[in-house]
């Protein structure tokens, strides 16, 4: 008897640790899969999109100059500290130390993403412990979460969302079981990075200050809520110095208003506007609107959930309040409010933000062992799946570019040669380039030193820089001399750069 209970204990332990392995795996399980499905190998994709090009060339620029370059962003808008562009310190910090270590590749960003998840599994699996069959549940909800498999082969910072969220997770829930104060400042610390990384992620402290609020309205649970604040606030507030402005968004002219009315216009105006967007004004985006069909939904059984229950010893419905799927509507509903009045719900803008707390409150759900609702979370994400595969090809489905090196020209190798980098220079505008040439030569060949400011060219953002890297000059523009010029590619630099 005892030997048969062994057996049985020995198979539990094995199953248990190889669904831990294919949960580390799911990442590379992922890549492989989207491979076999497009006909292409993911691992040697070519940054293609502009926030691609812009997370690689910040990595170019930091490995081979560190900080000390000229401006990036656009529209010559400088932040108030430093030259990062508009994505801020975020590719250096998510991706820097591997490329410091393994060097820059093109595909370095897709398997570093890998690289966080495995790690981020890793975690959860050797400090919770989850059964078998939790740990095959989140690896497929990963693996074949549409939202997920959109950016596997991409160089953004989507995948790192999912990382994110599963350490989130472990430590939270590492706290909840041992009490064990290590955990919960590493939770914190998990959320005021995500909160540098996106400010949306300020929801997660929520369940956190309840929890050492002793789960009730409370001073304690106050104090701890102003903290939270506090932290998310000020690495906000920090990241916002360092990355240059977006003068496009709602949010920076919103913030730049002066007049109380104006203000409270923008703000209506901006939400009614994204909410017509989200709900009546089709995107044209079979996916992007599918996504809606399952996170509204969601959150809606979670908020009915937390009310009603069914009893299945009694066979009713029962009334009752259950705090832990009311927080999980919350971490649907608040990330959605933000993104309504401050973000867009435009242009993947809410596909990309609120996709990753979707598969997160999945993953709760599967660890706390909520089978109806889990249930019927993984059925809105089959159903995506299932459409996807009937539908045209979208986003990086449609990317037939991505796997091969795009075509070199000779023009814009030596326009890119034409630009100098001013290693002793004290002003950053001295080694910023006003450019509307973009592509990966153009980021690989510019010197790394280079600034490049992107944007329409008017006489109101164009001056500062000292070179503009051009096919052709949109407006006139005073104060510069040509260096190159050939057709297809054009260098002009300001003639103040000249005088001793």
């Amino acid at each position: 008897m005892n030997d048969t209970l062994q057996e049985l204990e020995h198979k539990k332990r094995v199953w248990t640790i190889a669904a831990w392995a294919v949960m580390v795996l799911a990442p590379w399980i992922q890549l492989a899969a989207f491979s076999l499905a497009v006909g292409q190998n993911a691992f040697s994709a070519y940054p293609t999109w502009t926030d691609e090009l812009d997370y690689w060339r910040a990595l170019f620029s930091w490995l081979q100059v560190g900080f000390h370059k000229g401006y990036s962003g656009i529209g010559e808008y400088a932040p108030a500290l430093g030259s990062l562009s508009v994505h801020g310190l975020t590719p250096i910090m998510l991706y820097g130390g591997f490329c410091k270590v393994f060097g820059l590749g093109y595909n370095s960003i897709v398997l570093c993403n890998a690289l966080w998840i495995s790690a981020a599994a890793l975690t959860f699996c050797l400090l919770l412990r989850p059964k078998a069959s939790v740990a095959l549940a989140i690896s497929g909800l990963f693996a074949a979460y549409v939202p997920a498999v959109l950016y596997a082969a991409s160089s953004m910072t989507e995948l790192f969302n999912y990382a994110l969220l599963l350490l989130y997770l472990a430590f939270g829930l590492r706290y909840v079981q041992k009490k064990e104060k290590w955990a919960m400042v590493l939770c914190w610390v998990t959320v005021a990075f995500g909160c540098l990384y996106r400010i949306t992620y300020l929801v997660l402290f929520i369940p956190l200050v309840w929890g050492l609020g002793d789960q009730r309205l409370s001073v304690k649970t106050l104090l701890w809520g102003l903290l939270a604040l506090l932290i998310s606030g000020a690495v906000y507030g920090a990241g916002a110095l360092i990355t240059a402005p977006y003068p496009n968004g709602f949010l920076y002219n919103w913030l730049r208003v002066d007049e109380l009315r104006t203000f409270i216009q923008m703000f209506l105006s901006h939400a009614k506007s994204n909410l017509i967007d989200y709900f009546v004004r089709p995107t044209g985006n079979y996916i992007e609107e599918g996504l809606r069909w399952v996170y509204c939904p969601m959150m809606l059984l979670l908020l009915l959930g937390a009310f009603v229950r069914f009893d299945t010893k009694e066979k009713k419905l029962k009334t009752g309040f259950q705090a832990e799927l009311f927080g999980c509507f919350l971490m649907l509903f608040l990330p959605f409010a933000l993104v309504v009045m401050i973000y867009e719900t435009n242009d993947w803008s809410d596909f990309r933000t609120l996709a990753p707390f979707l598969w997160g409150v999945a993953v709760f759900l599967a660890i706390r062992g909520r089978r109806v609702l889990f249930g019927l979370a993984g059925a809105g994400f089959a159903a995506l799946l299932i459409y996807l595969c009937f539908i045209p090809p979208v986003g990086i489905l449609n990317d037939i570019y991505r796997y091969e090196k795009p075509a070199y020209s000779e023009a814009v190798h030596q326009a890119c040669q034409a630009i100098e980098y001013d290693a002793d220079a004290v002003n950053p505008f001295t080694n910023t380039a006003r450019a509307d040439l973009a592509g990966l030569q153009v980021m690989e060949e510019v010197h790394p030193g280079i600034g490049l400011m992107y944007g329409w060219f008017t006489p109101d953002n164009t001056g500062k820089s000292h070179w503009i890297l051009t096919d052709h000059l949109k407006i006139v523009v005073e104060g510069y001399r040509p260096v190159y010029d050939e057709y297809g590619a054009k260098v002009y630099r300001h003639i103040a750069s000249d005088e001793p």
